[in-house]
């Protein structure tokens, strides 16, 4: 039996402990309802300064008329405020709601300063149990001030050349029964459609054996005269989706590296352009698999490109195509070297004699300057003014993990190179296979696959390599990866 005094004290005991009970409910519950309005108090402010930046598009002049969108995004989002004129937000009868907001300048890699929006929002909320501790300690706690702060980036007009894959293999049909150049048509529709206004100026360009279409597809350069981009940069998104629509897939190999000069000079050309000068210049590269042809000029053309031995034509073009056995100058040079025609893959036979040896070395090493020049044009691209120029990469395949399928972890760590992808480099370059059934040891990805950061140049901008899965609706994935592709040019939040 307790005594009194130990009743007492029990009942001491339990009122305190009630007590501090109640004022940790009591915490949690006015924490939380700030916590829920913080949360609340930032979809706002991030609503409004992405609608701010949209009016302002990065000039001086519109600060009025963005201030206003800001105003109505926060109204169309529940806030309790009105457009006072000028740059403010007022609160109507009975909200609590403050809001500024504010433009400063920023300097952007390879251009003029550009016009910024920042967006601030706070409202005190009133507590339960902690305006109680006024009495206990100094200070007003009859409510918590949330404050939150959104920058955006305006929405800077693009400077996109669109690089398209149109090689033999995009004639394969995907998991819904379409083909991956008819899915990647329908989709490019709808991407320029739906993202782009007059304000942007939108170039397209294909690629097979050669790194242009509309012109020269088979042959030599010395035949059919150099690149150029089907649609220049500025082109009406009418006339480019007409030279989309008409694209069909060549019987040859694939041409990124030339495909990329012809983006580049694009690309310089639209930098020197002052009008341009606080665009976002970005190529957009879409393949379905990695680079199996290059051009070379002069003297070069007369030797191994990696070797650097002379492959002993008697009078060779000034201006070639390397490719897998399909260019006419590879061929006239498998012929006069060693007698024979090509061998199909460029496979060693069995027994291998020193003739097709040779040949099957000269077959790596022109698949690997593809792949080498291919890197080496995407740096060029990048470092365009002052590194500022975006790559972004989407590969379309199936995604077998066994070397020798066209998204496996050597295509992929290619790409992603090529992209400047730290995400996709550090993922595929370890997983790199170094002997293959061809005898390829893909000596350019050996670095990578050893220590993946010395592949990413941090001074760069880094792009993305995005993976479409040809086992699936290739057309639905390439629409969702646009989608994504669009945000990440077009307007974002800074902060």
């Amino acid at each position: 039996m307790l005594k009194v005094n130990q009743r007492g004290s029990l009942v001491v005991f339990l009122t305190l402990s009630f007590a501090l009970l109640g004022t940790f409910v009591g915490f949690a519950v006015d924490f939380g309802r700030a916590y829920l309005e913080k949360a609340r108090i930032s979809r706002l402010v991030d609503g409004a300064a992405l609608a701010a930046a949209k009016a302002l598009k990065g000039q001086v002049g519109l600060e009025n008329a963005a201030t206003r969108a800001a105003c109505d995004s926060m109204v169309m989002n529940g806030a309790k405020v009105v457009y006072g004129g000028g740059n403010s937000c007022s609160a109507t009868a009975g909200s609590n709601v403050s809001v500024a907001v504010t433009f400063f300048d920023k300097v952007v890699g390879g251009g003029a300063p550009i016009r910024f929006v920042r967006v601030s929002g706070s409202e005190p909320v009133s507590t339960t149990v902690l305006r109680f501790m006024s009495g206990l300690l100094p200070g007003d706690y009859s409510t918590i001030n949330v404050n939150m702060v959104a920058e955006a980036g305006p929405e800077r007009p693009i400077d996109l050349m669109m690089v398209l894959d149109r090689s033999g293999s995009m004639n394969i049909v995907d998991g819904s029964g379409q083909t991956k150049i008819v899915a990647l048509k329908t989709a490019v529709n709808t991407f320029l459609n739906n993202n782009f206004t007059v304000d942007d100026h939108i170039g397209m360009n294909s690629f097979a054996y050669r790194g242009c279409g509309g012109g020269p597809t088979t042959g030599d350069v010395t035949t059919n005269g150099n690149c150029t981009a089907e649609k220049a940069l500025g082109s009406s998104i009418a006339s480019i989706l007409t030279a989309v629509n008409a694209l069909a897939p060549n019987n040859g190999s694939t041409n990124t590296m030339e495909a990329l000069q012809v983006a580049n000079a694009q690309i310089t050309t639209a930098i020197a352009d002052p009008t341009r000068s606080a665009t976002r210049k970005a190529v957009l590269l879409i393949t379905d698999g990695r680079p199996t042809s290059s051009r070379r000029t002069g003297a070069a053309c007369n030797t191994d490109p990696i070797s650097g031995t002379t492959l002993g034509i008697t009078t060779p073009p000034t201006d070639c195509i390397h490719s897998v056995f399909t260019s006419a100058y590879d061929k006239m040079y498998w012929n006069n070297l060693f007698g024979e025609p090509p061998i199909g893959t460029g496979f060693p036979v069995n027994p291998p004699t020193a003739r097709n040896v040779a040949g099957a070395t000269f077959y790596k090493n022109i698949v690997r300057y593809a792949r080498e020049t291919a890197v080496t044009e995407a740096n060029t691209i990048r470092n365009l003014a002052s590194k500022s120029v975006l790559i972004y990469v989407i590969a379309v395949g199936r995604p077998e993990s066994a070397v020798g399928n066209s998204l496996d972890d050597n295509a992929k760590c290619l790409l992603g190179r090529i992209a400047n992808d730290p995400n996709t480099v550090n993922a595929s370059c370890p997983s790199v296979a170094t002997t293959l059934n061809d005898g390829d040891t893909y000596p350019d990805l050996l670095p990578c696959k050893l220590d993946p950061t010395s592949c990413i140049d941090n001074m760069q901008q880094k792009g993305k390599m995005f993976t479409v899965d040809l086992n699936g609706n290739v057309q639905a994935q390439l629409d969702a990866v646009f989608n994504e592709v669009a945000l990440l040019l077009k307007l974002r939040l800074t902060l």
